[in-house]
């Protein structure tokens, strides 16, 4: 994937290469208690920096190919991450958990399964 860098040198737009590489959602607090109610997330990257205990964050409903990333800040607590509607993670779990100081990068690898990638 190209950096948005890369994308500028070619002369594309900057808004055109940002889209490209996609935003970034900072200062989120995490929500609620399940899928329903979780914050839902609208960037394909999100910082949470607030979480009361058993909370989290929902993925975005994606296309094949697509990817998010969740990074767990300074929250204070370990979030939960849903995906999107009936999508799975995992091999079938409808959550999976992020521990403080965490990040975790999401793949969409059919049109409803998605795995993920600790990174920190």
């Amino acid at each position: 994937m190209a950096r948005r860098q890369e994308l500028l040198a070619t002369g594309i737009p900057a808004l055109t290469a940002q889209n490209m590489v996609g935003a970034v959602t900072s200062g989120v607090t995490a929500l609620g208690t399940n899928k329903a109610t979780a914050y839902q997330m609208i960037t394909p990257g999100v910082e949470i920096t607030s979480a009361a205990g058993s909370t989290g964050v929902t993925l975005m409903s994606g296309d094949v190919g697509d990817w998010q990333w969740v990074y767990n800040g300074n929250s204070g607590n370990t979030i939960t991450i849903y995906p999107n509607g009936t999508d799975t993670v995992n091999n079938a779990a409808t959550s999976i958990t992020l521990a403080v100081n965490k990040g975790m990068l999401f793949f969409k690898r059919s049109s409803t399964a998605w795995f993920s990638v600790l990174t920190a």
